[in-house]
C-alpha cells in the first residue's frame, strides 16, 4: 500500500470522527446577566455535518481497503466542502444561527464544537489531497539500467533494438544490471 494512501486514508477517518464530535458540542453560547444557554449543532445545521462526517468516515475505509478508490476520494472531498461551507457559514453569522437565543440583553458567541467540526472538515479535506499525491514515478518499467539480453551491453531506456548487436529487445523485469 502507498504511503500517502495508508495517510490520507486515516487522515479521512480521523477528520469524519472529529467532525462528528464537534456536531454534537455547542456551536452557539448565549451568556446573560442571568444564565448562560448553549446550542448543541445537532439542534440545526451540525446535523448536516454529522452526516458529511459519517460519509468522510465510509470513503475513509473504503480508501484504505479498495486499490481503486477514486469514488469515494471523490465523496469525501465533496463532505470536506460540505462542513467547511456549513461551519464557516454558521460562524460568520453565529447570532442569526441561534435563534432564540439572541436579545438585546444577550451576547451569543460561537461555541467549541463548531470550531472542532471547522478543524475535522480541514482534515479531512486535506487527507483527500494526501491521497491524491501522486507517486514519485518509475522509470519506465523495465527498462532502467536495463542491458541487452543477447550481448549483454547497456542499453537505453525506451530502446526497442540493441545499438551494439541490432537485436530486439524485449522488456525484462527486474531490470538486470549491465556486466562489467
Amino acid at each position: 500500500m502507498r504511503t500517502n494512501r495508508l495517510v490520507g486514508g486515516i487522515m479521512i477517518i480521523l477528520g469524519g470522527l472529529v467532525v462528528g464530535i464537534g456536531s454534537i458540542l455547542p456551536w452557539a453560547e448565549a451568556e446573560s446577566m442571568f444564565r448562560t444557554v448553549s446550542k448543541n449543532g445537532t439542534q440545526g445545521d451540525g446535523m448536516i455535518t454529522f452526516v458529511a462526517g459519517i460519509v468522510a468516515i465510509l470513503a475513509g475505509v473504503i480508501v484504505l481497503a479498495v486499490e481503486k478508490h477514486n469514488i469515494a476520494v471523490l465523496f469525501a472531498a465533496l463532505a470536506a466542502l460540505v462542513i467547511l461551507v456549513v461551519t464557516i457559514w454558521d460562524l460568520a453569522d453565529i447570532s442569526g444561527r441561534a435563534p432564540g437565543l439572541w436579545t438585546d440583553y444577550t451576547a451569543v458567541k460561537a461555541g467549541e464544537g463548531i470550531y472542532i467540526a471547522l478543524l475535522g472538515g480541514a482534515l479531512v479535506l486535506i487527507g483527500t489531497i494526501v491521497d491524491r499525491v501522486v507517486a514519485p514515478k518509475k522509470e519506465a518499467a523495465g527498462w532502467a539500467n536495463s542491458v541487452c539480453h543477447s550481448c549483454g551491453r547497456p542499453v537505453r531506456p525506451g530502446d526497442a533494438v540493441c545499438d551494439h548487436c541490432g537485436t530486439r529487445l524485449r522488456l525484462q523485469w527486474p531490470p538486470m544490471l549491465p556486466r562489467k
